[in-house]
């Protein structure tokens, strides 16, 4: 499968989560499932901590040249 993302927005839902919404499409001729990865990384870490951080995933399964929003929703 050939993913391609058109858009990325993001919105705080409450204190500690944050949803980020995605559209994909595949753009490929087979029927395909992709995951789609949230990464973060902190403003002022108190400790030493990897520069980036997994934050949220999503499993996204399109038929050729469908296309969906898809929502991840994560810890900040």
């Amino acid at each position: 499968m050939t993913l391609t993302v058109h858009a990325a927005h993001q919105r705080v839902v409450d204190s500690g989560a944050v949803t980020v919404r995605v559209r994909v499409r595949n753009t490929g001729s087979r029927e395909g499932a992709d995951v789609i990865q949230v990464y973060a990384s902190p403003e002022r870490p108190r400790a030493r901590r990897a520069p980036h951080e997994l934050v949220g995933f999503a499993k996204v399964q399109l038929a050729p040249g469908e296309e969906a929003d898809v929502d991840v929703r994560g810890r900040r």
